[in-house]
């Protein structure tokens, strides 16, 4: 019969769990089903007490599950109670991916039928148990000296449009999700593009992933934007072209475009590509999701709603564990679409994603024209909201 994981996983943190996660003991080892079923006895029998390790430890005498257990306490003897929560939960997540791939390795040696489906869904728990553990730290054990040091090592993207800089105090901060709002065919991809051209100047590591538009248009935009001159320019000057890349080679930077326009993404995709890149020695410094409304969560959810707020908690977990910000593009609904101006309240299909993101940035130039503005709808840095003016240039694709 599933068991909560707050009873599971009782040493992890207090009961009020963002999430919840059914596990059963039959996906355990024949050792760990001990562990798992003495925690749950413990936590029913004592569920005043956090750690009531010593219950634990006593039920499992005699049993392969009490060496197991003992060994973790062992090497965490000396740590901190949050350390030692944290080592717990990595220590029940390790097993159940050790025991899923002893089952997968039987299944197929005994030549049975593999559900995958089964495995997945296996996984999905493992992972969900894994992120329930959370960084914590006491505030009085650093001094100010060191909160600033900290502050100040937060990395800082700048924008390309100077006002909208001084409005986020230098730019976007890595840990940060910052999604951009606009009316369809409103230079939400041209916005993104020249986001990421600017850091290429900066000699920074840009992931740009492209849900709509293909490899070849996009790369065209990045062409215009970082040369400054429209596509037949660039097309009609080929050795002038080249010498002003090599200038802009020289900084360093690097672009990775992943093109999912023919296909369904998942949040499990872009943290692929991501690990690609770190295996690559690559530090990726800004990461692009266009459009973040094509990307579906690896989890199944009834309503569409509550998987866009899914999808945007997903993608500031990454740019919080790559230590670098993510640029999410969004559309507006029709209500916007048919407005003259978009506000933060015609985002489409889930308030959760203003909701989950750290700044959002309306778009809202008129179509077929070049001056219109940004507004700075949500910001948690600054307690006004500014309205900046923008001019756009289509064919170059930039902004000033």
């Amino acid at each position: 019969m599933p068991v909560d994981i707050a009873v599971v996983l009782s040493a992890l943190r207090d009961y009020d769990l963002y999430e919840r996660v059914k596990l059963d003991a039959g996906w355990f080892s024949e050792s760990h089903r001990h562990i798992f079923r003495a925690i749950q006895k413990a936590h029913e029998d004592a569920p005043h007490r956090i750690v009531p390790w010593k219950d634990i430890r006593i039920l499992l005498r005699g049993t392969p599950g009490y060496g197991a257990v003992a060994e973790v306490m062992r090497t965490s003897k000396h740590v901190s109670k949050v350390m030692r929560h944290k080592q717990l939960s990595q220590f029940v997540c390790e097993q159940m991916l050790r025991d899923l791939v002893q089952d997968l390795a039987k299944d197929r040696e005994t030549g049975q039928k593999i559900d995958y489906g089964k495995y997945i869904e296996k996984l999905e728990e493992a992972y969900k148990a894994s992120r329930l553990s959370v960084d914590s730290s006491s505030f009085f054990d650093r001094d100010i000296s060191d909160w600033i040091e900290r502050v100040q090592k937060i990395p800082v993207v700048e924008t390309p449009i100077r006002n909208l800089n001084q409005a986020l105090k230098g730019g976007i901060l890595a840990g940060h999700t910052t999604t951009i709002l606009a009316k369809t065919d409103g230079g939400k991809t041209s916005l993104s593009v020249a986001f990421g051209a600017h850091a290429l100047k900066k000699g920074l590591t840009v992931l740009h992933c492209t849900m709509e538009t293909p490899e070849l248009e996009l790369g065209q935009r990045y062409w215009c934007s970082l040369l400054n001159h429209s596509w037949d320019w660039i097309q009609s000057h080929p050795k002038t072209t080249r010498k002003l890349m090599l200038g802009i080679k020289k900084a360093g930077g690097h672009l990775q475009i992943a093109d999912f326009s023919s296909q369904e993404p998942t949040t499990v995709d872009v943290r692929m590509v991501i690990e690609q890149l770190v295996r690559r020695r690559h530090k990726v410094d800004l990461i692009i999701v266009d459009c973040g409304d094509d990307v579906r969560s690896n989890r199944r959810y009834e309503k569409r709603t509550d998987e866009c707020r899914a999808v945007w908690i997903e993608l500031r977990r990454m740019s919080k564990k790559y230590d670098c910000p993510v640029l999410i593009t969004t559309q507006a609904n029709r209500a916007g679409a048919a407005a003259e101006s978009v506000e933060l309240t015609h985002i489409g299909e889930s308030w959760g994603k203003a909701t989950t993101s750290s700044e959002v940035i309306v778009l809202d130039i008129p179509k077929d024209k070049s001056h219109g503005q940004l507004i700075l709808a949500k910001t948690k840095r600054r307690g006004v909201y500014p309205k900046v003016p923008v001019v756009f240039n289509r064919n170059r694709c930039t902004f000033k």
